[in-house]
């Protein structure tokens, strides 16, 4: 199993290492812009989409893997694995404004809620606890217990409401939801082998688990926590991410390894949704 483990982190760095702002920024030199976490050379690049080039380079933490940007694109938030820390970035000012200090160690996965009000960091191989950061103090509010001291946490995802997190739990094979209201789990869905990536559709009806063991993706209803619909895809899935605009009258794609067309088997699931 070290193997595999080994494989997802270096598979999940390279998911992890790009992000995009949600909504495009305006900017007198460019832009929209992609950040890219370089996790052997402790920076993150960022890229002006427009001209697809470099325009800067910033120095961050020990190991940087996961990477988040705030809703409103001007903060970046980045996951040091080597230095148990998140690094945060004015995207004004392609710099490192502040360095907030995690309690649990190998932080890997990073995602922002809607209003931009916090920031949820996973941990790989440690206590088995998901760190809360407020973006106002950045400071750690609260360590949310989801799992135990070995189970790799590793992708994370929130509801457009903000009111779920969910978090991939890759040994032990399993989706966390957490209720943000009281940061606690409230359910525990069993998913397929080594889940990695996760990601929540537009309408947060729809959960997507990229499982690195079994190749497949698994569609998991958010009303329900239950599997709707399981899909092969190629080998060794790690990421996944949804369309923002996809429509119930537009193909659907699915992005893991390789995209996928499956506008026939959602077509239930997309009129479940509206």
């Amino acid at each position: 199993m070290e193997r595999v483990r080994t494989s997802a982190l270096v598979l999940l760095g390279f998911l992890l290492s790009l992000s995009v702002p949600p909504l495009p920024l305006a900017s007198p030199v460019g832009g929209p812009f992609a950040y890219i976490t370089n996790f052997m050379s402790n920076s993150v690049s960022v890229i002006d989409t427009a001209t697809n080039t470099v325009v800067a380079t910033i120095a961050v933490g020990s190991r940087p893997i996961g990477v988040a940007v705030s809703p409103d694109g001007l903060r970046v938030y980045v996951a040091n694995y080597a230095g148990s820390s998140v690094s945060v970035i004015d995207t004004a000012a392609n710099a490192v404004i502040a360095t907030v200090s995690l309690a649990s160690s190998f932080p890997i996965g990073i995602a922002v809620s809607p209003d931009g009000s916090r920031v949820y960091v996973t941990h790989d191989a440690t206590t088995g606890h998901v760190s809360v950061i407020d973006t106002a103090t950045y400071t750690v509010v609260a360590t949310i217990p989801v799992g135990v001291p070995g189970d790799d946490l590793t992708g994370i995802a929130v509801n457009p409401s903000g009111t779920r997190v969910y978090v991939a739990h890759s040994q032990t094979w399993k989706v966390s939801v957490i209720d943000t209201s009281t940061n606690t789990v409230t359910a525990t869905i069993p998913v397929g082998v080594f889940p990695v990536g996760v990601a929540v559709h537009p309408s947060g009806q729809w959960v997507y688990v990229a499982n690195q063991g079994s190749n497949d993706v698994w569609v998991i209803n958010a009303t329900t926590n239950t599997v709707a619909a399981t899909i092969p895809v190629g080998s060794e899935p790690t990421g996944v991410a949804v369309n923002p605009n996809c429509g119930c009258n537009d193909t659907r794609w699915i992005r893991t390894n390789r995209c996928r067309r499956e506008p026939e088997r959602f077509a239930d699931l997309c009129d479940q949704s509206r």
